[in-house]
């Protein structure tokens, strides 16, 4: 205020307009709330500690990735694509209930072959992990 008690023009100029910022694609996140770790074919128990080293530095790499760039992927042997339940050893699908029972099911490889596959569904960019699949038994002929 000067001395007068009137505001000074200067000091009622208006903020220059924020720009919005684009914000990034969501990157893709992992839940394990349906993890059926129980489940006969799909256990990962007997496995030692470089297949949950590869699991977690999977996990990493994938996390820097939006949804779509994750099914897109065809670097670093993702292999990311969608389940036709009809040509597994699970025709029923996760057996999930209620609207889960037809959530799409999806996997992506840990390594090109060695680790397996991990199995799941995607809500929104949130990927919830049914299945570890570290003896490829999805699609195995003989499982």
């Amino acid at each position: 205020m000067s001395k007068r008690g009137k505001i000074r023009p200067t000091l009622l100029r208006q903020p220059a307009a924020i720009k919005p910022t684009p914000l990034p694609p969501a990157r893709v996140s992992f839940s394990f709330k349906y993890l059926q770790a129980d489940h006969g074919k799909f256990q990962f128990s007997h496995r030692d500690s470089p297949y949950f080293c590869k699991l977690l530095d999977r996990l990493k790499h994938v996390c820097e990735l939006s949804w779509q760039e994750m099914r897109t992927s065809h670097k670093d042997s993702l292999r990311c694509h969608d389940h036709k339940w009809h040509e597994t050893t699970e025709p029923k699908g996760f057996g999930l209930k209620g609207q889960l029972a037809d959530c799409q099911g999806w996997q992506f490889a840990l390594s090109s072959n060695e680790h397996g596959r991990v199995h799941g569904f995607f809500l929104d960019d949130v990927f919830f992990v049914v299945w570890l699949d570290p003896d490829h038994k999805l699609y195995n002929e003989h499982a």
